[in-house]
């Protein structure tokens, strides 16, 4: 395994549980913003607490409170933290917008927890930032991955609601 580097220290890259009256490994606190490079290989369980970014896209996070998308015409905001976003509606929405992106590349997925016919809809391209305007139907107990295009200043829907 190769050893993890930052500028603040160099933690191990192996450790012994024995004489750790928990039967567990050590945390380690990185005061530093560690960089990665090569292969890293890592079996078992990580833990993070705040985030990791990977190529600009943040890809861990606790998913926040549910947006409820009360009424037609609503902008859904991007996660404080993560890519996920759980949103709500009482019935079927139009019109909906997502906030810009602000990194280009950057993931966001949307999971509609509601009943399966209260889908929400994006309003036009031009109003949403979403590529595909109106045809991006997000129904109820589904979900879709988007992905941020700044040259376009668009969401791209990545596939199809599952």
């Amino acid at each position: 395994m190769p050893d993890i580097v930052t500028t603040a220290q160099t933690p191990p890259t192996e450790w012994s549980s024995q004489g750790n009256p928990l039967g567990t490994a050590p945390t380690f606190t990185v005061d530093a913003v560690p960089t990665f490079s090569g292969t890293v290989t890592h079996s078992g369980t990580t833990a993070f607490s705040g985030q990791v970014t990977l190529g600009g896209a943040i890809v861990t996070s606790t998913p926040a409170a549910a947006q409820d998308i009360s009424g037609n015409g609503q902008t859904i905001t991007l996660p404080t933290a993560g890519i996920t976003k759980e949103i709500t509606a009482g019935a079927a929405r139009t019109g909906t917008i997502i906030t810009a992106g602000t990194v280009d590349g950057q993931l966001l997925i949307l999971f509609n927890s509601s009943a399966a016919a209260n889908s929400v809809t994006m309003a036009a391209a031009g109003t949403s930032n979403v590529a595909d305007g109106t045809s991006c139907v997000i129904p109820g107990l589904r979900g879709v991955m988007f992905a941020w295009d700044s040259g376009a200043s668009r969401w791209f829907q990545l596939g199809t609601p599952t």
